[in-house]
């Protein structure tokens, strides 16, 4: 391990990951607390003509929605960088599928707030404007635009948890106290794949109890990270 690089990816991958757990919390707050009090109900997201005129009078609301949710992502891109960088001379294949799933997860987590945020309030506005175009049509494009963002969040999931599923099977052969959020990220990969199968098959949605133990495991993967990085000895400057 280089221990300048190791250093440095380390502090931005800890950092990322509280901050991706922070803001995914906040996700969670912001969408049962803040835009259920303006009349948001899980029953509109799955109702297209009762979203979109809600969208239309509340757009930078449900934008902000977007907008942070996509936040939680990005800040989480150092994070499968700095531990592949502290796991990979365990087991370099395995630490090398790690990173990539989770690379790919976040891509796919960047794309799908940016279709949902982008679509959704053309569809809103051009629904409430009169003669602007067939309801029906609009609420049949929402429907659509709906169904890719969800589409793309589940695959965006399955990817974070194979990140975290792998990563959890070499961190739980260390020999350090890693080992414990080794055992819960397994778990959680096992219930990112149970909720995305509940969801796409519609049988129930756990994506709430899902963000709550994603929002866990980020925190706890990020405070990790920052105590790896201050058990790296700090290396003297070469002096002539």
């Amino acid at each position: 391990m280089q221990q300048p690089r190791a250093r440095v990816l380390l502090q931005w991958g800890g950092v990322g990951a509280i901050l991706a757990s922070v803001t995914f919390l906040f996700t969670l707050i912001y969408v049962f607390v803040i835009l259920a009090s303006v009349g948001l109900t899980e029953a509109m997201l799955d109702a297209p003509e009762q979203l979109l005129p809600w969208v239309a009078d509340h757009a930078n609301a449900y934008a902000g929605l977007y907008w942070i949710f996509l936040c939680s992502v990005v800040v989480l891109l150092p994070a499968p960088l700095a531990l592949d960088e502290w796991v990979k001379m365990r087991n370099p294949a395995l630490a090398r599928i790690a990173l990539t799933a989770g690379l790919i997860g976040i891509t796919l987590g960047v794309i799908g707030p940016l279709v949902n945020v982008g679509a959704t309030g053309l569809l809103a506005r051009a629904y409430v404007t009169p003669n602007a175009a067939d309801p029906a049509t609009l609420t049949l494009l929402s429907a659509i635009v709906g169904e890719i963002g969800l589409l793309l969040r589940l695959i965006s999931d399955l990817f974070l948890g194979i990140w975290l599923g792998v990563a959890g099977l070499l961190l739980i052969n260390g020999p350090d106290r890693a080992r414990w959020f080794g055992w819960y990220s397994i778990v959680t990969a096992l219930l990112i794949a149970f909720v995305v199968v509940g969801k796409a098959l519609t049988l129930f949605d756990l994506e709430p109890v899902l963000g709550l133990f994603l929002a866990i495991a980020y925190g706890w993967l990020g405070v990790i990270l920052l105590r790896a990085r201050r058990q790296l000895p700090v290396l003297e400057p070469i002096t002539a």
